[in-house]
């Protein structure tokens, strides 16, 4: 009872203005607290010595209240026993937005990435045995000197080739050399044999993506071991198998399933019988909108079955030419549930090469509109049978027209989640500027929903304080563009790409789920609140300030030539299967 009277009496004194209901939830706590007041003290002994004391301890829960606790805040000190349906995993509220509560958790995150860096070879050796329990490749003295002197931000965390590279373990090299033979042989397949021969980089064709790769390795090629791998040509990924899949006798013969524009989700989806083992508890209270916490989680296939219906690549790829034989192919982004191994694109070195930023175009800050721009054209799909609107792209271009959750504090620094259709179309110029990749039926559809304008200037991007970037039929190019400008970078993706352990969301760039349910929020806090907009040029200074010491393409090479000798060493004709 005196806890009843604890919980009740506090949710009476932080009443929830900010739904219909909130008086009445009031009216009805503020009875139950006087109630149960009542019936503690109608049960205290009376006649005995400790009346006193037991009387005393029945009204100590109310100097609780002088702090106007919240209910919620209350019920993390409850037994356990007398509220069942409470987990020890509850969280508590707080009197920060949501947003600020996930920044000041990120910059701690990053701090702690950067300091623990290992400063010298035995540290990176250690630290190298503590993570992957097995000794660094052969030629990792030379490549740690490398990334030293190139001044590498990063030494350590290099988990994403140690989880692409895991399933190879468990297959014969000879099966793998065989397999990137036969599948590099055939041009219809849209792979290409690359790697290392007496310390020279061997490419089978003139495709650009296969020149480009070698540019970047042109500085250390004389230290990378002899190497072959199959290189996708294509944007999409093509590995649909993953060590959970694979075991030591594996004998697929690799072949190539064609989707031609159908369903892939049950391919894509296979994997998904082993749990992903991704932590799915948040941290943060989030009111109700779903703003990201995990970025892992976020992009985890297996942990959002509502991706099928929500990604133009699952339910209608552009290029679905997918494999399940285990076969070491680098491509440039890959989902959770593919096996592909993710690389530096140089489409992103591209990019920089031809100046696609340019600093006199970019304005400072304060003379940009508070406002968030995108313009592109309608891929990430093939529409067909109007299944354009269930793709990401022309979601989110629809998002601006309907209700939203917003969050809204109280007097007493609680916030609570609401829901309407605010005219917030002043904080929005996004649209399309050409429709692609449908059949006849379906373009004209879109064409009369989105009536796309013409194509607009790429300077265009800059004059806006927020800019979008999202995925098309595989990962964004524009992406590092964004980060080099002088605007806060909102990212929706679920793809892994090679730059995921070094750019940190609510750091570098403000990251967006793929419902985007909590859009609207985000550019309402940051656009109106003034912590949100400290908070949003902060994110804009750190992510273009990250680019050049973290994206350089320098990084790039640091990143490849480490992939090079862990996978010289999975292809080692010698090496035994795990």
């Amino acid at each position: 009872m005196i806890w009843a009277y604890v919980a009740s009496s506090a949710g009476s004194l932080t009443p929830d203005v900010a739904t219909s209901a909130g008086i009445l939830q009031t009216l009805t706590r503020t009875k139950i607290a006087v109630l149960c007041l009542h019936q503690v003290v109608s049960l205290l002994p009376k006649s005995t010595k400790g009346r006193s004391i037991l009387y005393m301890f029945a009204i100590w829960p109310s100097l609780s209240l002088v702090r106007l606790t919240s209910m919620e805040k209350q019920i993390l000190s409850l037994p356990k026993a007398a509220w069942p349906h409470v987990s020890t995993g509850t969280i508590p509220l707080n009197s920060h937005h949501p947003i600020e509560e996930l920044i000041l958790k990120a910059h701690k995150d990053f701090a702690n990435l950067q300091s623990q860096q290992s400063k010298t070879l035995r540290s990176a050796v250690e630290e190298y045995q503590r993570r992957y329990l097995r000794e660094p490749p052969p030629g990792f003295e030379k490549w740690f000197s490398y990334a030293k002197a190139k001044q590498s931000p990063l030494i350590d965390n290099f988990d994403i080739i140690h989880e692409d590279l895991k399933p190879f373990w468990k297959v014969e090299p000879r099966r793998l050399l065989e397999n990137i033979q036969h599948v590099t042989e055939l041009d219809l397949y849209s792979l290409r044999k690359c790697g290392f021969a007496n310390e020279r980089f061997n490419e089978t064709s003139d495709d650009w993506l296969v020149n480009d790769l070698g540019e970047l390795f042109h500085e250390v090629s004389h230290n990378i071991p002899n190497v072959d791998f199959a290189l996708n040509l294509l944007d999409e990924p093509r590995v649909t198998t993953t060590r959970h899949m694979l075991d030591a006798d594996n004998t697929l013969y690799p072949s190539f399933e064609d989707a031609n524009h159908n369903p892939i989700w049950d391919i894509n989806d296979s994997p998904c019988s082993v749990a992903s083992g991704i932590d799915s508890r948040p941290t943060i209270s989030n009111y109700g909108i779903p703003f990201v916490q995990d970025i892992s989680r976020a992009k985890d296939v297996c942990s959002h079955p509502g991706f099928r219906l929500m990604y133009g690549f699952f339910s209608s790829p552009m290029t679905g030419l997918t494999t399940k034989a285990p076969i070491p192919i680098l491509s440039q982004a890959a989902p959770s549930t593919f096996g592909d191994i993710v690389y530096p694109s140089p489409w992103y070195t591209d990019k920089m090469d031809q100046g696609d930023y340019k600093e006199e175009e970019d304005p400072p800050w304060g003379e940009k509109t508070n406002e968030l721009y995108w313009a592109g054209s309608t891929t990430g799909s093939y529409s067909s049978n109007s299944s354009w609107q269930y793709s990401h792209r022309q979601r989110f271009v629809k998002l601006v027209q309907t209700s939203h959750k917003y969050l809204k504090q109280s007097n007493h620094g609680v916030w609570a989640p609401y829901n309407a259709v605010e005219n917030h179309s002043s904080l929005y110029d996004v649209k399309f500027t050409a429709v692609l990749q449908c059949d006849e039926k379906d373009c004209e559809e879109q064409e009369r929903f989105f009536n796309p304008g013409g194509r607009e200037e790429r300077s265009r991007q800059f004059q806006s304080r927020f800019v979008f970037d999202i995925d098309g039929n595989s990962f964004s190019g524009r992406y590092y563009t964004l980060l080099q400008s002088k605007s806060a970078v909102l990212k929706q993706t679920i793809l892994r790409e090679w730059h995921d352990e070094r750019l940190v969301p609510w750091v570098h760039y403000i990251p967006v789920s793929l419902s985007m349910d909590e859009l609207p929020e985000i550019m309402r806090y940051m656009t109106s609140d003034e912590d949100g907009r400290r908070r949003a040029e902060e994110i804009a200074r750190a992510g273009r300030e990250w680019h050049g010491k973290a994206l350089r393409k320098k990084d790039f090479t640091i990143y490849l030539y480490r992939l090079m000798l862990e996978l010289a060493r999975i292809m080692d004709p010698n090496r035994a299967v795990e």
